[in-house]
């Protein structure tokens, strides 16, 4: 049984109704890291980001990030969802909770996953500007 749950999402990420879905708080402490669309990158005004992916490989990257840790850390319970698609300012593109026995580890590991996902997933960014100068954001490189 996976103690995880990774998913590519195409729809606003519902940060209430996936913790209904997903998460009975069989543990203690849950972490959560939002991420959210900002009005503002490098000194332009953003409207929103188109995120683009190969879907397959995201998921696979992911599925390991997690596997990784739930191998090193026990009783633990991990979902990540990032969105896909152009989204506008103040909405969720990520959502990583982390639910453990241990309060400390659920931060420690909740930020690992995070650093994990920016250096090693191919996902693509592209910022939309009020300037309509919009252009892709420098990311992570494949090797």
């Amino acid at each position: 049984m996976n103690n995880y749950f990774c998913e590519i999402s195409l729809d606003l990420i519902d940060v209430e109704k996936i913790v209904k879905k997903y998460f009975k708080i069989e543990y203690g402490a849950v972490v959560f890291f939002v991420g959210k669309i900002r009005n503002f990158n490098i000194e332009k005004k953003v409207m929103g980001i188109t995120y683009d992916m190969c879907d397959e490989l995201v998921l696979r990257i992911l599925s390991n990030v997690c596997e990784h840790y739930c191998k090193i850390y026990k009783n633990i319970k991990i979902y990540i969802s990032h969105f896909k698609g152009y989204i506008k300012i103040g909405y969720v593109s990520i959502l990583i909770i982390v639910e453990s026995y241990n309060r400390k580890n659920a931060f420690i590991i909740c930020n690992m996953i995070l650093e994990d996902i920016k250096n090693k997933t191919p996902i693509w960014k592209y910022e939309h500007y009020f300037t309509k100068n919009s252009t892709w954001i420098d990311g992570n490189i494949l090797t």
